[in-house]
């Protein structure tokens, strides 16, 4: 009955500390992409999951983006000069088409960790500005 309590506690700790804003920018590289994975897999599979796929690795690049906009409302505008991450799900061209060279894409500011925008393959998308992804 003890280890039920707990697993159930750990996991309930877990998914808090899974809530919780994380600084990309002070991890090593291969602990930001396991979150960097995870959090995109997450976000895909809740907003299309029909572009997620598990046969081709994620991909990471070693850059880190600073972002720019033409967007004139402040929802936009206020995150000007911010850093972030993007991780690519790629798919197998010799068996389907997109428009896109991607199945999904998935931005993530490096301070908070927090995904902000996510694009698919038929050049669809979502954006959190207005609606923060963690408080969905």
């Amino acid at each position: 009955m003890i280890r039920k309590i707990l697993t159930i506690v750990c996991l309930l700790c877990s998914m808090i500390a899974s809530a919780q804003s994380v600084n990309l920018k002070d991890m090593k590289r291969s602990e930001r992409n396991k979150y960097l994975r995870q959090i995109a897999k997450e976000a895909v599979l809740n907003f299309g999951p029909n572009y997620y796929r598990e046969y081709k690795e994620f991909e990471i690049p070693k850059t880190v983006y600073t972002f720019t906009t033409e967007d004139e409302r402040e929802e936009f505008t206020k995150h000007i000069g911010r850093k972030y991450y993007a991780v690519f799900i790629r798919y197998d061209k010799t068996k389907e088409k997109m428009s896109a060279d991607f199945a999904a894409r998935v931005y993530v500011w490096e301070d908070t960790g927090e995904p902000f925008r996510i694009m698919f393959g038929c050049n669809w998308g979502r954006n959190f500005f207005f609606e923060p992804y963690f408080e969905m």
